[in-house]
């Protein structure tokens, strides 16, 4: 159903040859992951092959399995639209730069929609910051998805197909990791060392497994899942 409503609804709203759009969509019936192709790219970028930074590529990346989100799909066939990719590749580009990267929903059974946001970031960016984005990348990613809920609710015919839904989701999806190479060993009498050793223990250098439920417009609820937590469907 929702490739039909992207086929021919969306492009026809905004002047948009159906003819002239296609869809990048896969339908998922066992348990899939996700990658965040974009943050990939972005740590082979010049940036990090600077000595003076933190060195993504070689020092996570280029051991990383690369998954974001884990998604047990508990039987169901679920359809995975790349809704960014899909957006841009439009023939007539849509001025709308706050946009989720995956929109997944349970198809005929008509129970779940998800707009999902994908990212990998040093902790530290995860929350408010200093860095360029400043509220934080979770209060980035919920805006992006709520951004995205919103064009659908301003197209006819597509705002019942949304609203519909007993349960809509948008999914912060995302890896964090801290920039350290190995795990400190506490030492006996060295308070610095335990310290540093308190904060690089095997868990934390892989990420401290969290989920957050928040409601948020039009009846959708804000969840936050943290790799290698699994998200069931």
């Amino acid at each position: 159903m929702i490739e039909s409503f992207l086929k021919q609804t969306l492009p026809q709203h905004f002047g948009i040859n159906p003819n002239n759009v296609s869809v990048p969509i896969t339908y998922k019936n066992s348990p899939f992951t996700e990658v965040d192709e974009k943050a990939c790219a972005d740590a082979e970028s010049i940036q990090y092959k600077n000595e003076s930074v933190f060195n993504k590529f070689n020092k996570i990346c280029s051991k990383c399995d690369h998954v974001v989100l884990y998604v047990d799909n508990r039987g169901q066939k679920i359809s995975v639209v790349e809704f960014e990719k899909y957006l841009d590749d439009l023939p007539k580009k849509i001025t709308n730069a706050n946009r989720c990267d995956l929109i997944m929903t349970d198809g005929v059974s008509h129970n779940k929609i998800v707009f999902c946001d994908l990212c990998c970031y040093d902790e530290r960016y995860i929350g408010p910051n200093e860095g360029s984005h400043p509220e934080g990348k979770r209060a980035f990613a919920r805006n992006q998805m709520a951004e995205s809920v919103k064009m659908f609710m301003n197209i006819h015919l597509l705002d019942q197909y949304i609203l519909t839904y007993p349960e809509k989701i948008c999914l912060f999806a995302y890896r964090s990791y801290l920039p350290v190479q190995k795990a400190v060993k506490a030492e006996r009498g060295n308070a610095e060392a335990n310290m540093q050793a308190m904060f690089t223990t095997a868990s934390t250098v892989s990420g401290q497994i969290t989920i957050d439920d928040e409601r948020m417009n039009h009846g959708f609820k804000f969840v936050q899942n943290q790799y290698p937590a699994v998200y069931n469907w």
